[in-house]
């Protein structure tokens, strides 16, 4: 937990997963999430949900590449460091509710095409070129 975000990497420690399948359960996963935030608004499980406007929901990141991982910090929590947790960030930052946006190392990682909304790009923040990313669909 970062603040209001949720950071889940998918590799290390665990080294033995191909990048489409990293990537693919990332995916899955931020589904899941995106469902499981959607169902609350219905007011089963919290009663003091129901009705609120605007619905819970959730804007997701994802992005795909290498990292500087291990424990840092005074709880020596187990983390990671670089331009892809940097620019998954900026991206979660960009995507409206209920929307899934990938970069495009992650759209390549992931080799289905035809998973994702046409390309797009976007200025950001003490970044020299535009991010270039796809809504998964």
């Amino acid at each position: 937990m970062v603040g209001d975000c949720i950071i889940a990497l998918f590799g290390p420690p665990f080294f033995d997963l191909e990048g489409a399948e990293a990537c693919r359960r990332a995916a899955l996963a931020a589904e899941r999430i995106m469902e499981l935030t959607r169902a609350l608004n219905d007011g089963v499980a919290m009663p003091e949900l129901r009705d609120i406007e605007p619905p819970l929901g959730v804007a997701t990141g994802l992005h795909y590449g290498p990292v500087f991982v291990g424990r840092v910090g005074p709880n020596e929590n187990y983390t990671a460091f670089g331009s892809v947790m940097n620019n998954a960030a900026r991206l979660q930052a960009l995507a409206k509710r209920d929307e899934i946006l990938c970069m495009e190392e992650f759209v390549a990682a992931y080799a289905d095409d035809d998973a994702f909304g046409p390309p797009r790009e976007a200025k950001v923040k003490n970044v020299a070129e535009p991010l270039k990313f796809r809504a998964l669909r």
